[in-house]
């Protein structure tokens, strides 16, 4: 449950960080990107709902609106975590929602990677081809 507790607590942080960005940004890339992080930890915390109803304890406290701090924030994806979490659970259902959780994230991840080497916010690693010439 403990795993579940930290990925309810991680998740509601992310709703909160996602709207906060897609309040403010300009870019459609970004805020596409932003719509589906959104929607993915929106979609997480049903689950997790779910799982804490059916065991019949409490929703743990998460991240509101109040606690996004606007002079700045640092985005965190959990994809260590969920492996972690996902070899040490003995639930068949846990374990599949981490599996699937770790696939999204993985495509989230790349997809951020692309438009950030895109807008030129971080330089494109070395090709094969080329790579003496960048050394």
């Amino acid at each position: 449950m403990t795993s579940l507790w930290t990925q309810y607590i991680q998740d509601t942080m992310s709703v909160c960080i996602s709207k906060y960005v897609l309040a403010k940004v300009k870019d459609s890339e970004v805020y596409s990107l932003f719509e589906f992080t959104l929607e993915l930890a929106e979609k997480h915390l049903h689950v997790l709902k779910d799982i804490f109803k059916a065991e019949k304890l409490d929703l743990p406290i998460g991240f509101t609106n109040k606690d996004v701090n606007h002079a700045g924030f640092l985005f965190h994806l959990a994809t260590t975590y969920y492996a972690a979490a996902m070899i040490t659970s003995m639930r068949i259902d846990v374990a599949g929602h981490y599996d699937a959780s770790i696939l999204r994230d993985l495509k989230t991840i790349s997809s951020f990677g692309r438009i950030m080497i895109r807008k030129g916010w971080i330089e494109k690693l070395p090709q094969a081809d080329d790579r003496k010439e960048l050394s």
